[in-house]
C-alpha cells in the first residue's frame, strides 16, 4: 500500500503538465481551456491532436495586442477560431478546416487582438456566439 501511495505521489509531481486548464465564458457557455503563452506552445497549438472534447478549447495569450497569423497546418479537425481584443470583445470568428497540403491559408483579422480562442467547429453557432460578444476569463 505504501509503495502504491509513493507511486501516485511521484506520478503527480513528475507527470503533471505545466499547462493550466482554466475557463472562458461567452453568453453563458463555459469552455474549459488549455492556456498557452510561450512561442513554442503557440506554434504547436492543437496541431497533430486527434480531437477536442466538447466544451473544451485552447486559449492563446499574447503579451501585447497585435496581428498574429493562425493556420490549420497539420490539423485533423475543423475549428472555430475566435479573435478577442484586449477589452475582451470578439472581433472576428473564422470557421477553419484542416489543411493537408503544403500551402495553408493564414487567418488574422484586420485589427489588433490579444487573445485567440480555438474551439470545436460549430461551437459558435450552437451557442449563439457572435462578433461583438463579451468574453469573461476565469484564469488563475
Amino acid at each position: 500500500m505504501k509503495k502504491l501511495f509513493i507511486f501516485f505521489v511521484f506520478l503527480f509531481i513528475f507527470g503533471c503538465s505545466s499547462v493550466v486548464f482554466e475557463q472562458v465564458e461567452i453568453n453563458n457557455a463555459v469552455i474549459d481551456v488549455e492556456t498557452v503563452k510561450s512561442s513554442e506552445e503557440i506554434i504547436k497549438g492543437l496541431s497533430l491532436r486527434e480531437s477536442l472534447d466538447e466544451n473544451k478549447g485552447m486559449l492563446f495569450i499574447f503579451d501585447k495586442p497585435g496581428r498574429y497569423d493562425f493556420w490549420m497546418k497539420d490539423m485533423r479537425f475543423s475549428l472555430d477560431i475566435l479573435f478577442i481584443s484586449e477589452d475582451l470583445r470578439i472581433i472576428r470568428i473564422i470557421f477553419a478546416d484542416p489543411c493537408l497540403g503544403d500551402f495553408c491559408e493564414s487567418y488574422s483579422p484586420e485589427e489588433d487582438f490579444r487573445y485567440v480562442l480555438e474551439v470545436n467547429n460549430g461551437f459558435s453557432v450552437d451557442n449563439g456566439v457572435k462578433e461583438g460578444d463579451l468574453v469573461r476569463f476565469r484564469l488563475q
